[in-house]
This record gives structure tokens, sequence and C-alpha cells, in this order.
């Protein structure tokens, strides 16, 4: 995605009509109380696209992702995120965890399609969100329990594999919906957008 940069925004959002941020805002509009004293983090930030839809609902927002150079454009949007930080979402949740950290609301926008097994992040995620809170995510919906690498080298996700990973990881399922993330090669994408609550 370093290589991406600087073209991923017009990529995404003209060639693409890339539409999760927008399934993401319609879950936070239905499961999510918004308030100024509300902390949100995004795994996996891109250059802020998402973070768009998140930073009416709280008011501290953190971006990390793994791209120094995503985060940097990131950065051009202003204030739209209050820190941003250079960082490999699984070892980002076991620090958050071990410093004590509390979130809100945890969104992985388009991000866990890079995970086969989602207890990678769900499991961590759990651990440092605030009872009450909610960790909202997309993935690309699958047909084969519980995960799979596409061709298109991303991992597509049944609904049964985040119930159980959910159930794990001690959440509830709070909203589990199809809905369409993007096209690719002309072909829509379909997803599946998760609301899990702690």
């Amino acid at each position: 995605y370093s290589r991406f940069s600087d073209f991923y925004e017009e990529n995404m959002c003209g060639d693409l009509e890339y539409e999760a941020p927008n399934r993401i805002k319609e879950q936070l509009d239905r499961y999510f109380d918004a308030g100024a004293e509300r902390n949100a983090l995004e795994l996996g930030c891109g250059t802020g696209l998402a973070g768009k839809v998140i930073r009416p609902c709280a008011g501290h927002l953190t971006g990390i992702d793994l791209s120094p150079e995503m985060v940097a454009k990131c950065r051009t949007h202003g204030d739209l995120y209050d820190t941003l930080q250079v960082a490999e979402i699984t070892a980002f949740l076991a620090d958050a965890n071990a410093r004590g950290a509390e979130y809100d609301l945890i969104i992985a926008c388009d991000t866990l399609i890079y995970f086969g097994d989602l207890r990678q992040v769900i499991e961590p995620g759990s651990t440092v969100l605030k009872s009450g809170g909610r960790l909202i995510f997309t993935v690309e919906k699958g047909d084969m329990a519980p995960f799979r690498l596409t061709d298109s080298g991303r991992y597509s996700h049944t609904k049964h594999h985040i119930r159980e990973v959910a159930a794990d990881a001690g959440l509830e399922v709070i909203g589990l919906e199809k809905g369409f993330l993007r096209y690719e090669y002309g072909e829509p994408v379909a997803g599946l957008v998760a609301t899990l609550g702690k």
C-alpha cells in the first residue's frame, strides 16, 4: 500500500466505487452512541477515508496503519485524527492492553481482509474495548467456512466464523449484515459488516 498512497483515494472512490466507509457509518448510526467523551481507534486507517465517518462520533480518534506513506497522507487531512501511528495491528493492541488503554469504539474498515482467523485481532481487540463499547468491521463475504484466501490475495470470511470468534472473545454480535463494499474488475464485491458489543 505504500506504493499506492498517492492515488489510493482517487482509485478507491472513483474507479472502485468504494462503499465500505458508508457501511461502517450505517452501523455507527444504528448501534453507537456518539459523544465528545468517546475514545475511538481505527485499525488500518489508510488515508483516512473511514476516519471521515468516525470523527463525528468521538472526542478522540486514534488511527494506526502499517504503511508510513498512508499515515503521512492521512496527516494531510488536518485534524481528522488526534493521534496517528505507524504500527502493526496485533502489536499495537498488545501494547495498548499492557498500557491499560481502553476504547469506546474500535473500527476496522476493509482491514481484516488481510487476516485469516479473525481471532488474531478480535480477541486482543476485546481486551482494550470498554464495557458497553463497540467493535465494528467489514470483511469480504465467504461461503467456505471458516475463512479462505482468495485469488485476490485477501481473505473472505463467513458469518459463522464471525459469530464463533465473537463468542470466544466474550463479545455479543449486535449486527451482522451483508453489504456491497466496492467493485473489482467490474464485479461487485459482497461483504459483511459486523458490530460486536462488550
